[in-house]
């Protein structure tokens, strides 16, 4: 089965055509992730710690939870067009918006809100620095 990582390697082809409609992948595997305090941020990783304006909380059952991607290709240039995480084990579906999130930087990630909370707190400035720019 391809990934979203499989999919974002591509061999070098075609410039996109001026006017081309991008093709749009079906979701595809991320990554596992947990979600222990019921609360997860998405938000655009430079703007860490989060930020009100610029976020999107969600409360989500704790559990196991499997993270997906949609890319959409250009050509020869293939981007990141959706994320999603559903629960481990379960099939997606369309639901709401549940707000809209502030992307400077072209990222745009979730974490665990407690979680990342704690694992920041024990960072002095540089050393967050240092790991968020390494994202």
């Amino acid at each position: 089965m391809q990934t979203l990582p499989d999919y974002l390697q591509y061999d070098i082809g075609p410039e996109p055509e001026a006017g081309q409609m991008g093709a749009v992948s079906d979701w595809l595997p991320f990554c596992d992730f947990k979600v222990a305090s019921g609360q997860v941020c998405v938000c655009d990783p430079v703007f860490s710690p989060p930020q009100a304006d610029m976020e999107v909380m969600i409360d989500l059952p704790a559990g196991d939870y499997l993270v997906e991607g949609r890319g959409i290709a250009y050509g020869s240039d293939r981007r990141v067009a959706g994320l999603r995480c559903l629960r481990t084990g379960r099939t997606g579906l369309p639901g709401d918006v549940l707000g809209k999130v502030g992307v400077d930087t072209g990222q745009i990630g979730l974490c665990d809100s407690e979680a990342f909370g704690s694992a920041a707190a024990k960072l002095d400035d540089d050393e967050f620095n240092e790991k968020l720019e390494s994202i």
